[in-house]
């Protein structure tokens, strides 16, 4: 009897923890679709992303810590030869159930982690491609600047033949 008092102190800490874990999820669920709102009404993507970068990882904390609460109370049934009851097979499915909705915030939070990194790619290409046209620009700035001195010279070339021209007349005139 002493045994299954303490199985059921046991077991009521054990539920207690599962109890607020699954209560902060809900919280935490809350939380990514008010970000997800957000982002829709206002498309403030860096803010959506912190967001919902701090949330998932709290979720998966909190999942990893209702995980751990489930172990502990199937070790208590299992070390109470306890394996073979309901109550044992029914925190079991809870425990695998939670297990999997880990797993499935870990690759939620990775594929926001890939689409952080393809968005900081684009942001390289872009800052790249700007890079590019400055340069291009510089090179037709160069490029503007040696056809203006070019037609700078010529125009001068011409002027000296027309003052060499004028200064042969006046000489010719001058010698008649």
């Amino acid at each position: 009897m002493a045994l299954n008092m303490k199985i059921g102190v046991d077991m009521g800490e054990c539920r207690t923890g599962i109890n607020d874990a699954k209560a902060h999820l809900k919280t935490l669920n809350a939380e990514m679709q008010l970000a997800e709102s957000t982002f829709k009404a206002t498309g403030n993507a860096e803010q959506a992303f912190a967001t919902k970068t701090t949330t998932l990882t709290n979720k998966l904390n909190t999942q990893k810590q209702m995980v751990a609460q489930y172990e502990k109370a199937l070790k208590s049934l299992k070390d109470a030869n306890a394996e073979n009851t309901k109550e044992y097979k029914n925190l079991e499915t809870e425990m695998l159930n939670a297990k999997a909705a880990m797993m499935d915030t870990e690759a939620e939070l990775n594929n926001l982690d890939n689409a952080t990194q393809r968005a900081a790619g684009g942001a390289n290409q872009l800052v790249n491609s700007v890079n590019s046209i400055g340069k291009k620009m510089s090179l037709d700035q160069v490029i503007s600047g040696i056809d203006k001195i070019t037609a700078g010279l010529e125009n001068a070339a011409k002027k000296a033949v027309d003052l060499g021209k004028q200064i042969w007349s006046n000489i010719i005139d001058t010698a008649r």
